[in-house]
Protein backbone atom coordinates (compact mmCIF):
# COMPACT_ATOMS: atom_id res chain seq x y z
CA UNK A 1 0.00 0.00 0.00
CA UNK A 2 1.56 3.44 -0.75
CA UNK A 3 1.12 6.34 1.52
CA UNK A 4 0.06 9.27 -1.43
CA UNK A 5 -0.06 12.75 -0.17
CA UNK A 6 -3.02 15.34 -1.12
CA UNK A 7 -1.71 17.73 -4.31
CA UNK A 8 -3.50 21.05 -4.30
CA UNK A 9 -4.82 21.40 -8.05
CA UNK A 10 -3.36 23.82 -10.37
CA UNK A 11 -5.86 25.96 -12.01
CA UNK A 12 -7.05 25.34 -15.29
CA UNK A 13 -8.11 27.72 -17.73
CA UNK A 14 -8.88 26.79 -21.37
CA UNK A 15 -9.32 30.23 -22.12
CA UNK A 16 -12.43 30.35 -23.99
CA UNK A 17 -15.00 31.78 -21.76
CA UNK A 18 -14.48 35.64 -22.08
CA UNK A 19 -15.06 38.18 -19.39
CA UNK A 20 -18.17 38.92 -20.31
CA UNK A 21 -19.36 35.27 -19.98
CA UNK A 22 -18.58 35.23 -16.43
CA UNK A 23 -20.74 38.50 -16.13
CA UNK A 24 -23.72 36.79 -17.38
CA UNK A 25 -22.73 33.42 -15.51
CA UNK A 26 -22.46 35.32 -12.13
CA UNK A 27 -25.89 37.73 -12.69
CA UNK A 28 -27.21 34.30 -13.08
CA UNK A 29 -25.77 32.94 -9.95
CA UNK A 30 -27.04 35.78 -8.11
CA UNK A 31 -30.62 34.57 -8.77
CA UNK A 32 -30.12 31.27 -7.80
CA UNK A 33 -31.84 30.58 -4.18
CA UNK A 34 -31.15 26.72 -4.09
CA UNK A 35 -27.78 24.87 -3.91
CA UNK A 36 -25.98 24.28 -6.75
CA UNK A 37 -26.97 20.81 -7.28
CA UNK A 38 -30.70 22.00 -7.88
CA UNK A 39 -32.68 18.50 -7.71
CA UNK A 40 -35.67 19.97 -8.83
CA UNK A 41 -34.54 20.93 -12.21
CA UNK A 42 -34.66 18.90 -15.49
CA UNK A 43 -34.06 19.70 -19.20
CA UNK A 44 -35.34 16.54 -20.60
CA UNK A 45 -38.06 14.13 -20.26
CA UNK A 46 -38.79 10.48 -20.91
CA UNK A 47 -42.06 10.16 -23.23
CA UNK A 48 -43.20 6.34 -24.11
CA UNK A 49 -45.43 7.14 -27.15
CA UNK A 50 -48.58 5.22 -28.09
CA UNK A 51 -47.70 2.13 -30.57
CA UNK A 52 -49.70 4.36 -33.69
CA UNK A 53 -47.23 7.18 -32.91
CA UNK A 54 -44.11 5.11 -32.31
CA UNK A 55 -44.58 3.49 -35.96
CA UNK A 56 -44.84 7.15 -37.50
CA UNK A 57 -41.64 7.77 -35.64
CA UNK A 58 -39.81 4.89 -37.13
CA UNK A 59 -40.42 5.62 -40.47
CA UNK A 60 -41.26 9.42 -41.10
CA UNK A 61 -38.86 12.24 -39.83
CA UNK A 62 -41.22 14.60 -41.55
CA UNK A 63 -43.95 13.46 -39.05
CA UNK A 64 -41.58 13.58 -36.32
CA UNK A 65 -41.22 17.16 -36.56
CA UNK A 66 -44.70 17.95 -37.25
CA UNK A 67 -45.63 16.40 -33.84
CA UNK A 68 -42.37 17.86 -31.87
CA UNK A 69 -43.84 21.24 -33.37
CA UNK A 70 -47.42 20.48 -32.32
CA UNK A 71 -46.41 19.61 -28.88
CA UNK A 72 -44.60 22.20 -28.75
CA UNK A 73 -47.14 24.79 -29.31
CA UNK A 74 -49.21 22.82 -26.66
CA UNK A 75 -46.83 23.52 -24.02
CA UNK A 76 -45.53 26.64 -24.86
CA UNK A 77 -42.02 25.43 -24.92
CA UNK A 78 -39.49 24.01 -27.47
CA UNK A 79 -39.32 20.52 -28.10
CA UNK A 80 -37.45 17.96 -29.77
CA UNK A 81 -36.54 14.10 -30.30
CA UNK A 82 -32.89 13.77 -28.78
CA UNK A 83 -32.81 10.11 -29.08
CA UNK A 84 -34.66 6.39 -28.53
CA UNK A 85 -33.81 4.89 -25.30
CA UNK A 86 -34.64 1.33 -24.34
CA UNK A 87 -38.24 0.25 -22.95
CA UNK A 88 -39.70 1.89 -26.38
CA UNK A 89 -39.20 5.22 -24.81
CA UNK A 90 -37.80 8.68 -26.17
CA UNK A 91 -35.81 11.12 -24.70
CA UNK A 92 -37.14 14.60 -25.63
CA UNK A 93 -34.72 17.32 -25.27
CA UNK A 94 -36.02 20.89 -23.71
CA UNK A 95 -34.56 24.26 -24.42
CA UNK A 96 -33.07 24.43 -20.92
CA UNK A 97 -33.72 23.45 -17.47
CA UNK A 98 -37.55 24.38 -16.01
CA UNK A 99 -38.83 24.80 -12.64
CA UNK A 100 -40.72 22.33 -10.43
CA UNK A 101 -43.65 24.38 -11.12
CA UNK A 102 -43.44 24.52 -15.07
CA UNK A 103 -42.04 21.21 -14.98
CA UNK A 104 -45.64 19.76 -13.08
CA UNK A 105 -47.37 22.08 -15.83
CA UNK A 106 -45.74 20.25 -18.86
CA UNK A 107 -46.29 16.98 -17.50
CA UNK A 108 -50.21 17.28 -16.97
CA UNK A 109 -50.56 19.00 -20.79
CA UNK A 110 -48.10 16.06 -22.37
CA UNK A 111 -49.97 13.15 -20.00
CA UNK A 112 -53.46 14.70 -21.64
CA UNK A 113 -52.21 14.17 -25.47
CA UNK A 114 -53.54 11.26 -27.21
CA UNK A 115 -50.12 10.17 -28.79
CA UNK A 116 -48.53 9.83 -25.25
CA UNK A 117 -48.47 7.08 -23.41
CA UNK A 118 -46.37 8.18 -20.20
CA UNK A 119 -44.27 11.20 -19.48
CA UNK A 120 -41.69 11.66 -16.56
CA UNK A 121 -38.60 13.80 -16.23
CA UNK A 122 -35.19 13.10 -17.05
CA UNK A 123 -33.70 14.07 -13.79
CA UNK A 124 -29.61 14.41 -13.58
CA UNK A 125 -28.13 11.57 -11.07
CA UNK A 126 -25.05 12.46 -9.35
CA UNK A 127 -22.86 9.96 -7.50
CA UNK A 128 -23.63 9.76 -3.37
CA UNK A 129 -20.31 10.04 -1.89
CA UNK A 130 -18.55 12.40 0.91
CA UNK A 131 -14.58 11.39 0.14
CA UNK A 132 -12.21 12.67 2.41
CA UNK A 133 -8.52 12.57 1.93
CA UNK A 134 -5.48 9.64 1.26
CA UNK A 135 -4.84 7.94 3.73
CA UNK A 136 -4.29 4.30 4.78
CA UNK A 137 -7.18 3.17 7.47
CA UNK A 138 -7.94 -0.27 8.80
CA UNK A 139 -10.54 -1.63 6.53
CA UNK A 140 -13.00 -2.20 10.34
CA UNK A 141 -16.32 -3.18 8.00
CA UNK A 142 -14.56 -6.73 6.77
CA UNK A 143 -13.82 -7.41 10.28
CA UNK A 144 -14.84 -9.58 13.25
CA UNK A 145 -18.46 -7.94 14.91
CA UNK A 146 -16.66 -8.97 18.20
CA UNK A 147 -13.76 -6.59 17.63
CA UNK A 148 -16.15 -3.94 15.36
CA UNK A 149 -19.94 -3.69 15.85
CA UNK A 150 -21.05 -2.69 13.07
CA UNK A 151 -18.20 -4.88 11.03
CA UNK A 152 -19.62 -7.57 8.74
CA UNK A 153 -18.07 -11.06 9.81
CA UNK A 154 -16.03 -11.54 6.68
CA UNK A 155 -13.19 -13.52 8.05
CA UNK A 156 -15.86 -16.45 8.90
CA UNK A 157 -17.74 -15.86 5.36
CA UNK A 158 -14.41 -16.68 3.48
CA UNK A 159 -13.89 -19.69 5.39
CA UNK A 160 -17.02 -20.50 3.57
CA UNK A 161 -16.35 -19.02 0.17
CA UNK A 162 -14.43 -16.34 -1.28
CA UNK A 163 -16.00 -15.81 -4.50
CA UNK A 164 -16.97 -17.79 -7.86
CA UNK A 165 -15.30 -16.29 -11.29
CA UNK A 166 -18.42 -17.03 -13.32
CA UNK A 167 -20.44 -14.57 -10.72
CA UNK A 168 -21.03 -10.64 -12.29
CA UNK A 169 -21.37 -7.47 -10.66
CA UNK A 170 -22.48 -4.73 -12.68
CA UNK A 171 -21.21 -1.40 -11.14
CA UNK A 172 -23.03 1.53 -13.03
CA UNK A 173 -21.28 4.15 -12.10
CA UNK A 174 -18.65 6.90 -12.93
CA UNK A 175 -16.94 4.38 -15.14
CA UNK A 176 -13.43 2.44 -14.08
CA UNK A 177 -9.60 2.49 -13.88
CA UNK A 178 -8.95 -0.76 -14.90
CA UNK A 179 -5.88 -1.16 -14.59
CA UNK A 180 -5.67 -0.66 -10.69
CA UNK A 181 -3.44 -3.08 -9.49
CA UNK A 182 -6.32 -3.65 -7.12
CA UNK A 183 -8.61 -4.57 -10.43
CA UNK A 184 -6.40 -5.64 -12.83
CA UNK A 185 -7.25 -8.80 -14.35
CA UNK A 186 -11.30 -8.78 -13.05
CA UNK A 187 -12.98 -6.03 -15.11
CA UNK A 188 -15.26 -7.19 -18.03
CA UNK A 189 -15.87 -5.49 -21.21
CA UNK A 190 -18.21 -2.54 -20.25
CA UNK A 191 -20.05 0.42 -21.75
CA UNK A 192 -20.31 4.18 -21.58
CA UNK A 193 -23.97 5.23 -21.42
CA UNK A 194 -23.26 8.86 -21.17
CA UNK A 195 -24.65 10.87 -24.12
CA UNK A 196 -23.29 13.84 -25.45
CA UNK A 197 -24.45 17.20 -23.64
CA UNK A 198 -27.03 19.50 -25.91
CA UNK A 199 -26.79 23.35 -25.62
CA UNK A 200 -29.23 23.84 -28.11
CA UNK A 201 -29.57 27.62 -29.80
CA UNK A 202 -27.94 29.13 -27.12
CA UNK A 203 -25.61 31.81 -28.62
CA UNK A 204 -22.87 32.64 -25.73
CA UNK A 205 -21.44 28.91 -26.36
CA UNK A 206 -21.37 29.00 -30.75
CA UNK A 207 -17.29 29.64 -30.15
CA UNK A 208 -16.94 26.05 -28.86
CA UNK A 209 -19.89 23.94 -29.86
CA UNK A 210 -17.90 20.35 -29.86
CA UNK A 211 -16.82 21.56 -25.95
CA UNK A 212 -19.79 21.58 -24.48
CA UNK A 213 -21.45 18.71 -26.51
CA UNK A 214 -18.66 16.59 -24.56
CA UNK A 215 -18.74 18.24 -21.50
CA UNK A 216 -20.20 15.65 -19.78
CA UNK A 217 -18.97 12.56 -21.36
CA UNK A 218 -15.34 14.54 -21.13
CA UNK A 219 -13.75 12.19 -23.59
CA UNK A 220 -14.10 13.42 -26.57
CA UNK A 221 -17.43 11.45 -27.82
CA UNK A 222 -20.43 10.02 -27.04
CA UNK A 223 -21.83 6.18 -25.97
CA UNK A 224 -19.21 3.75 -26.61
CA UNK A 225 -17.60 0.48 -25.68
CA UNK A 226 -15.10 2.37 -23.10
CA UNK A 227 -16.25 2.79 -19.60
CA UNK A 228 -12.98 3.86 -18.63
CA UNK A 229 -12.96 6.94 -16.03
CA UNK A 230 -11.42 9.98 -17.58
CA UNK A 231 -11.79 11.85 -14.69
CA UNK A 232 -15.16 13.83 -13.54
CA UNK A 233 -13.18 17.02 -12.02
CA UNK A 234 -15.68 20.29 -12.05
CA UNK A 235 -13.09 23.82 -12.28
CA UNK A 236 -14.50 27.60 -11.65
CA UNK A 237 -14.40 27.98 -15.50
CA UNK A 238 -16.85 24.77 -16.41
CA UNK A 239 -19.22 25.65 -13.32
CA UNK A 240 -19.44 29.49 -14.93
CA UNK A 241 -20.49 27.77 -18.35
CA UNK A 242 -22.84 25.51 -17.01
CA UNK A 243 -24.14 28.31 -15.23
CA UNK A 244 -24.89 30.53 -18.80
CA UNK A 245 -26.23 27.75 -19.96
CA UNK A 246 -29.08 27.22 -16.80
CA UNK A 247 -27.47 24.24 -15.58
CA UNK A 248 -25.54 23.98 -12.23
CA UNK A 249 -22.84 22.55 -10.65
CA UNK A 250 -20.12 22.57 -8.10
CA UNK A 251 -16.14 22.58 -8.89
CA UNK A 252 -14.57 19.57 -7.33
CA UNK A 253 -11.41 17.25 -8.04
CA UNK A 254 -12.26 14.11 -9.69
CA UNK A 255 -13.41 11.30 -7.59
CA UNK A 256 -13.02 8.42 -9.97
CA UNK A 257 -16.18 7.24 -7.81
CA UNK A 258 -16.64 3.87 -9.94
CA UNK A 259 -13.58 2.37 -9.25
CA UNK A 260 -13.45 2.71 -5.72
CA UNK A 261 -16.88 1.02 -5.60
CA UNK A 262 -15.84 -1.71 -7.53
CA UNK A 263 -12.65 -2.45 -5.06
CA UNK A 264 -14.73 -2.47 -2.32
CA UNK A 265 -16.90 -4.93 -4.00
CA UNK A 266 -14.24 -7.30 -5.78
CA UNK A 267 -10.48 -5.82 -4.92
CA UNK A 268 -8.25 -8.88 -5.78
CA UNK A 269 -7.13 -9.96 -2.33
CA UNK A 270 -4.76 -12.06 -0.66
CA UNK A 271 -1.55 -10.65 -2.87
CA UNK A 272 0.30 -8.32 -0.90
CA UNK A 273 -1.01 -5.12 -2.33
CA UNK A 274 -3.76 -2.54 -1.96
CA UNK A 275 -7.17 -3.51 -0.10
CA UNK A 276 -8.66 -6.35 0.49
CA UNK A 277 -12.56 -7.12 -1.62
CA UNK A 278 -15.16 -8.55 -0.36
CA UNK A 279 -15.80 -10.94 -3.14
CA UNK A 280 -11.92 -12.31 -4.17
CA UNK A 281 -13.46 -14.11 -7.70
CA UNK A 282 -16.28 -12.20 -8.75
CA UNK A 283 -16.14 -9.97 -12.20
CA UNK A 284 -16.86 -6.68 -12.49
CA UNK A 285 -19.41 -5.43 -15.15
CA UNK A 286 -18.41 -1.23 -15.52
CA UNK A 287 -21.12 0.88 -16.97
CA UNK A 288 -20.33 4.44 -17.21
CA UNK A 289 -23.08 7.23 -16.60
CA UNK A 290 -22.32 10.05 -14.64
CA UNK A 291 -19.13 12.21 -15.65
CA UNK A 292 -19.01 15.91 -14.85
CA UNK A 293 -22.04 16.88 -13.34
CA UNK A 294 -23.41 13.93 -12.97
CA UNK A 295 -25.35 11.91 -15.81
CA UNK A 296 -29.26 11.34 -16.73
CA UNK A 297 -31.92 9.07 -15.41
CA UNK A 298 -32.14 8.07 -18.97
CA UNK A 299 -29.06 6.82 -19.21
CA UNK A 300 -29.07 5.34 -15.88
CA UNK A 301 -32.52 3.09 -17.27
CA UNK A 302 -30.29 2.11 -20.23
CA UNK A 303 -27.78 1.01 -18.51
CA UNK A 304 -29.65 -1.17 -16.06
CA UNK A 305 -31.65 -3.47 -18.83
CA UNK A 306 -28.28 -3.27 -20.35
CA UNK A 307 -26.26 -4.65 -17.00
CA UNK A 308 -29.07 -7.34 -16.82
CA UNK A 309 -28.64 -8.70 -20.34
CA UNK A 310 -31.86 -7.80 -21.65
CA UNK A 311 -32.00 -7.74 -24.98
CA UNK A 312 -33.44 -3.83 -26.74
CA UNK A 313 -33.16 -2.67 -29.74
CA UNK A 314 -32.00 0.96 -28.29
CA UNK A 315 -29.24 -0.95 -26.40
CA UNK A 316 -26.02 -2.98 -27.51
CA UNK A 317 -25.64 -6.69 -26.78
CA UNK A 318 -24.41 -7.32 -23.74
CA UNK A 319 -22.86 -11.23 -23.23
CA UNK A 320 -22.00 -10.90 -19.40
CA UNK A 321 -25.74 -10.49 -17.63
CA UNK A 322 -24.70 -9.39 -14.22
CA UNK A 323 -26.17 -11.49 -11.26
CA UNK A 324 -25.63 -8.31 -8.80
CA UNK A 325 -26.17 -4.35 -9.37
CA UNK A 326 -24.63 -1.72 -7.82
CA UNK A 327 -26.42 1.91 -8.04
CA UNK A 328 -24.10 3.94 -5.68
CA UNK A 329 -25.80 6.75 -7.70
CA UNK A 330 -29.65 8.50 -7.93
CA UNK A 331 -31.61 11.96 -8.00
CA UNK A 332 -33.30 13.18 -5.34
CA UNK A 333 -36.86 12.20 -6.57
CA UNK A 334 -39.34 9.71 -6.45
CA UNK A 335 -38.99 6.71 -8.32
CA UNK A 336 -39.95 7.01 -11.96
CA UNK A 337 -42.50 4.82 -13.88
CA UNK A 338 -39.62 4.24 -16.64
CA UNK A 339 -37.22 3.46 -14.32
CA UNK A 340 -39.41 1.07 -12.13
CA UNK A 341 -40.49 -0.93 -15.35
CA UNK A 342 -36.51 -1.31 -16.25
CA UNK A 343 -36.04 -2.15 -12.40
CA UNK A 344 -38.65 -4.85 -12.86
CA UNK A 345 -37.46 -6.25 -15.82
CA UNK A 346 -33.81 -6.45 -14.28
CA UNK A 347 -35.15 -8.18 -11.43
CA UNK A 348 -37.26 -10.51 -13.50
CA UNK A 349 -34.10 -11.24 -15.47
CA UNK A 350 -32.07 -12.36 -12.62
CA UNK A 351 -30.25 -9.66 -11.34
CA UNK A 352 -30.73 -7.80 -7.27
CA UNK A 353 -30.23 -4.89 -7.54
CA UNK A 354 -28.68 -2.46 -4.73
CA UNK A 355 -28.82 1.21 -4.36
CA UNK A 356 -27.50 3.39 -1.97
CA UNK A 357 -30.03 5.62 0.23
CA UNK A 358 -27.91 8.80 -0.58
CA UNK A 359 -26.69 10.83 2.07
CA UNK A 360 -28.67 14.16 2.78
CA UNK A 361 -30.00 12.82 6.15
CA UNK A 362 -33.18 13.05 5.41
CA UNK A 363 -36.14 10.59 5.94
CA UNK A 364 -36.93 9.19 2.60
CA UNK A 365 -40.43 8.26 3.74
CA UNK A 366 -41.25 12.41 2.97
CA UNK A 367 -38.74 13.10 0.88
CA UNK A 368 -37.78 9.76 -1.57
CA UNK A 369 -34.59 9.21 -3.72
CA UNK A 370 -34.21 6.98 -6.64
CA UNK A 371 -33.86 4.08 -7.29
CA UNK A 372 -33.11 3.48 -3.62
CA UNK A 373 -36.91 3.84 -2.56
CA UNK A 374 -37.99 2.10 -5.71
CA UNK A 375 -39.48 -1.11 -5.48
CA UNK A 376 -37.18 -4.34 -6.23
CA UNK A 377 -34.58 -2.76 -5.35
CA UNK A 378 -32.46 -2.84 -1.78
CA UNK A 379 -31.98 0.47 -0.53
CA UNK A 380 -29.14 0.87 1.82
CA UNK A 381 -28.42 3.73 4.62
CA UNK A 382 -25.07 4.19 6.16
CA UNK A 383 -23.62 2.68 9.64
CA UNK A 384 -20.67 4.00 11.91
CA UNK A 385 -18.50 1.08 13.45
CA UNK A 386 -20.25 1.34 16.49
CA UNK A 387 -23.69 0.69 14.54
CA UNK A 388 -25.47 3.66 14.83
CA UNK A 389 -26.32 5.59 12.00
CA UNK A 390 -24.29 7.70 10.14
CA UNK A 391 -24.67 11.32 10.21
CA UNK A 392 -25.00 11.67 6.88
CA UNK A 393 -27.32 8.65 6.03
CA UNK A 394 -30.65 9.21 4.85
CA UNK A 395 -33.27 6.68 6.43
CA UNK A 396 -36.89 5.35 6.69
CA UNK A 397 -38.97 2.74 6.38
CA UNK A 398 -38.31 2.11 2.72
CA UNK A 399 -34.70 0.93 3.43
CA UNK A 400 -33.79 -2.43 3.35
CA UNK A 401 -31.03 -3.01 5.07
CA UNK A 402 -27.58 -0.67 6.90
CA UNK A 403 -24.07 -1.40 6.22
CA UNK A 404 -20.94 -0.15 7.01
CA UNK A 405 -20.98 3.72 5.16
CA UNK A 406 -18.21 5.05 7.79
CA UNK A 407 -17.72 8.73 8.59
CA UNK A 408 -15.09 11.17 7.66
CA UNK A 409 -12.67 12.46 9.87
CA UNK A 410 -13.90 15.63 10.46
CA UNK A 411 -16.86 14.06 12.28
CA UNK A 412 -14.64 12.40 14.55
CA UNK A 413 -15.18 8.90 12.73
CA UNK A 414 -13.19 6.23 10.84
CA UNK A 415 -13.84 5.95 7.27
CA UNK A 416 -12.40 3.00 4.94
CA UNK A 417 -10.04 3.39 1.96
CA UNK A 418 -11.01 2.27 -1.81
CA UNK A 419 -9.11 2.42 -4.77
CA UNK A 420 -8.58 5.42 -6.77
CA UNK A 421 -6.45 7.86 -8.51
CA UNK A 422 -4.23 10.79 -7.11
CA UNK A 423 -5.40 12.65 -9.98
CA UNK A 424 -6.66 15.77 -9.73
CA UNK A 425 -8.19 16.06 -12.94
CA UNK A 426 -7.24 13.28 -15.53
CA UNK A 427 -5.95 10.05 -13.96
CA UNK A 428 -2.26 10.11 -13.56
CA UNK A 429 0.32 6.84 -13.90
CA UNK A 430 -0.19 4.64 -11.12
CA UNK A 431 -2.32 2.57 -8.68
CA UNK A 432 -3.35 5.08 -5.61
CA UNK A 433 -6.04 4.71 -2.77
CA UNK A 434 -8.52 7.57 -0.88
CA UNK A 435 -10.31 7.48 2.29
CA UNK A 436 -14.02 7.48 1.74
CA UNK A 437 -17.92 7.65 3.41
CA UNK A 438 -20.81 7.38 2.53
CA UNK A 439 -23.72 5.63 1.47
CA UNK A 440 -22.33 4.46 -1.69
CA UNK A 441 -19.52 2.51 0.14
CA UNK A 442 -22.32 1.25 2.36
CA UNK A 443 -24.11 0.18 -0.53
CA UNK A 444 -21.06 -1.21 -2.19
CA UNK A 445 -20.47 -3.74 1.04
CA UNK A 446 -24.03 -4.90 0.35
CA UNK A 447 -23.16 -5.84 -3.54
CA UNK A 448 -20.13 -7.34 -2.23
CA UNK A 449 -21.32 -10.07 0.52
CA UNK A 450 -24.72 -10.52 -2.04
CA UNK A 451 -21.72 -11.40 -5.15
CA UNK A 452 -20.41 -13.95 -2.50
CA UNK A 453 -24.23 -15.43 -1.66
CA UNK A 454 -24.64 -16.00 -5.34
CA UNK A 455 -21.34 -17.85 -5.83
CA UNK A 456 -22.41 -19.92 -3.02
CA UNK A 457 -25.88 -20.81 -4.27
CA UNK A 458 -26.26 -19.59 -8.16
CA UNK A 459 -29.60 -20.72 -8.30
CA UNK A 460 -31.43 -18.54 -5.44
CA UNK A 461 -33.60 -16.02 -7.31
CA UNK A 462 -33.41 -12.24 -6.95
CA UNK A 463 -36.11 -12.35 -4.54
CA UNK A 464 -34.48 -15.09 -2.17
CA UNK A 465 -31.33 -13.26 -1.82
CA UNK A 466 -33.19 -10.43 -0.48
CA UNK A 467 -35.11 -12.26 2.11
CA UNK A 468 -32.39 -14.54 2.88
CA UNK A 469 -29.82 -11.10 3.61
CA UNK A 470 -32.76 -9.45 5.50
CA UNK A 471 -33.39 -12.50 7.70
CA UNK A 472 -29.71 -13.16 8.32
CA UNK A 473 -29.14 -9.36 9.27
CA UNK A 474 -28.24 -8.74 13.12
CA UNK A 475 -29.89 -6.57 15.40
CA UNK A 476 -28.89 -3.02 15.71
CA UNK A 477 -27.09 -2.46 18.71
CA UNK A 478 -28.73 0.50 21.02
CA UNK A 479 -26.13 3.15 20.88
CA UNK A 480 -25.12 6.06 19.06
CA UNK A 481 -26.55 9.73 18.88
CA UNK A 482 -28.46 8.48 15.68
CA UNK A 483 -29.59 4.98 16.71
CA UNK A 484 -31.02 2.90 14.39
CA UNK A 485 -34.38 0.70 14.39
CA UNK A 486 -35.85 -1.44 11.74
CA UNK A 487 -38.24 1.50 11.51
CA UNK A 488 -35.17 4.29 10.06
CA UNK A 489 -32.55 1.51 9.28
CA UNK A 490 -33.90 -1.34 7.52
CA UNK A 491 -34.32 -4.64 8.96
CA UNK A 492 -30.31 -4.75 10.68
CA UNK A 493 -26.79 -5.38 9.73
CA UNK A 494 -25.48 -7.01 7.60
CA UNK A 495 -23.60 -9.92 8.22
CA UNK A 496 -21.77 -11.63 5.67
CA UNK A 497 -21.31 -15.12 7.71
CA UNK A 498 -24.40 -15.33 8.48
CA UNK A 499 -26.11 -14.41 4.65
CA UNK A 500 -23.31 -16.44 3.35
CA UNK A 501 -24.17 -19.61 5.52
CA UNK A 502 -28.21 -19.33 4.71
CA UNK A 503 -27.39 -18.45 1.31
CA UNK A 504 -25.46 -22.42 0.86
CA UNK A 505 -28.39 -23.97 3.18
CA UNK A 506 -31.24 -22.29 1.67
CA UNK A 507 -33.01 -21.17 4.98
CA UNK A 508 -31.75 -18.89 7.81
CA UNK A 509 -32.16 -20.72 10.80
CA UNK A 510 -35.42 -20.69 12.50
CA UNK A 511 -37.01 -19.50 9.23
CA UNK A 512 -39.16 -20.95 6.75
CA UNK A 513 -36.94 -20.78 3.09
CA UNK A 514 -37.65 -18.15 1.28
CA UNK A 515 -40.46 -18.50 -2.15
CA UNK A 516 -38.74 -18.51 -5.52
CA UNK A 517 -39.99 -15.10 -6.08
CA UNK A 518 -42.96 -12.82 -3.76
CA UNK A 519 -45.36 -14.24 -6.46
CA UNK A 520 -44.93 -17.52 -5.23
CA UNK A 521 -48.63 -18.77 -2.99
CA UNK A 522 -51.11 -17.04 -5.05
CA UNK A 523 -53.36 -18.96 -7.17
CA UNK A 524 -52.74 -19.39 -10.85
CA UNK A 525 -51.27 -16.03 -12.26
CA UNK A 526 -52.67 -13.53 -10.15
CA UNK A 527 -50.41 -10.89 -10.75
CA UNK A 528 -48.39 -8.71 -8.15
CA UNK A 529 -49.21 -4.96 -8.24
CA UNK A 530 -46.51 -2.39 -7.25
CA UNK A 531 -47.60 0.62 -6.70
CA UNK A 532 -44.89 3.45 -7.22
CA UNK A 533 -45.36 7.62 -7.19
CA UNK A 534 -45.18 9.08 -10.98
CA UNK A 535 -41.93 11.43 -10.92
CA UNK A 536 -41.91 15.12 -12.05
CA UNK A 537 -44.66 16.22 -9.84
CA UNK A 538 -47.53 14.71 -11.83
CA UNK A 539 -49.82 13.23 -9.35
CA UNK A 540 -51.35 9.82 -8.47
CA UNK A 541 -50.02 5.78 -8.58
CA UNK A 542 -48.97 3.63 -11.49
CA UNK A 543 -49.89 0.33 -11.21
CA UNK A 544 -47.20 -2.16 -12.52
CA UNK A 545 -47.70 -5.67 -12.59
CA UNK A 546 -45.47 -8.33 -12.73
CA UNK A 547 -47.23 -12.58 -13.10
CA UNK A 548 -45.50 -15.43 -12.69
CA UNK A 549 -44.95 -15.71 -16.07
CA UNK A 550 -41.77 -14.18 -15.48
CA UNK A 551 -40.60 -16.31 -13.82
CA UNK A 552 -40.91 -18.50 -16.25
CA UNK A 553 -38.73 -16.01 -18.76
CA UNK A 554 -36.40 -15.70 -16.24
CA UNK A 555 -35.51 -19.76 -15.70
CA UNK A 556 -35.50 -20.13 -19.28
CA UNK A 557 -33.13 -17.02 -20.07
CA UNK A 558 -30.86 -18.40 -17.40
CA UNK A 559 -27.74 -20.02 -18.25
CA UNK A 560 -24.18 -20.65 -17.22
CA UNK A 561 -21.84 -18.34 -19.10
CA UNK A 562 -17.66 -19.14 -18.96
CA UNK A 563 -15.86 -15.99 -18.20
CA UNK A 564 -12.81 -14.98 -19.97
CA UNK A 565 -10.28 -12.58 -18.24
CA UNK A 566 -9.89 -9.10 -20.16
Amino acid sequence: MRHIEHRVPARRGHGRVRAWHYALAALALLSVTAPLRAASLADGLIVRFTANTRAVLEKSSAGTSQLMQRLSTKTGLSLHVKRPMSGQQHVIKLDGPVDADTLDTLLQRLQQDPAIAHVEADYPIHPFAVPDDYFYPNQWPLHSAADVPAAMNLPAAWNTTTGNPETVVAVIDTGILPNHIDLDGRVLPGYDFIVGFEVGDNTLLEQYPSYMTYFRTNDGDGRDDDPTDPGDWVDIDDTYAMLSVGNTCNPQDSTFHGTGIASIIAANTDHAHGIAGIDWQARILPARVSGKCGGSRSDMIDAIRWAAGIEDPALPSNPYPARVINLSLGSNNACGFAEQAAINEAWAAGAVLVAAAGNDAVNLDSTPVAPASCENVIGVGAVREDGARAYYSNYGQSLTIAAPGGEDANSGGTPMVVASNRGVKAPVEGSHFRHVAGTSSAAAHVSGVLSLMVGANPALTPHQLRELLVQSARDFPDTGIFRCDTQTCGAGLVDAYTAVTAAKNGYVNGNEPPPISAAEGKEDDEPVAIETGVSGGASGNVSLFLSLIMLSVWLARRRTTTLSRT
